[in-house]
């Protein structure tokens, strides 16, 4: 039986202490903030706005719904502060992809839908 505390009684030859379980652990502070991808859908020129919170290594890049790289937008050191890009969607086959914005600590993604 289970006593006072969560401390489990003599049962079988041992005892079990049971402690209050506590959250430990390091907080992630997402490095892009602002994310602004327009038009949407889009025909010809995608644009990416975004503010990085501390400078970073950053690659840009659009996979298909099953998760496959479609395209290569941008890979490079890019400063703190409002960074934009713009990527000629052309080569792309029509339909639904995942923009995703990958730095040093945090990846964020977004829908694209191409026309």
């Amino acid at each position: 039986s289970i006593g006072v505390n969560g401390i489990v009684l003599k049962a079988g030859g041992f005892t079990i202490n049971v402690e209050d379980p506590s959250a430990v652990g390091v907080e992630e502070i997402e490095n892009v903030s602002n994310l602004n991808v327009f038009p949407n859908p889009v025909k010809n020129e995608l644009n990416i706005e975004f503010n990085l919170v501390k400078s970073s290594n950053v690659e840009v890049f659009i996979t298909d719904v099953l998760g496959n790289n479609v395209a290569l937008v941008a890979s490079e050191k890019m400063n703190t502060g409002n960074n934009k890009i713009n990527y000629n969607v052309s080569t792309i086959s029509k339909g639904i992809y995942l923009l995703n914005i990958n730095t040093d600590n945090s990846l964020q993604v977004k829908k694209i839908v191409v026309n």
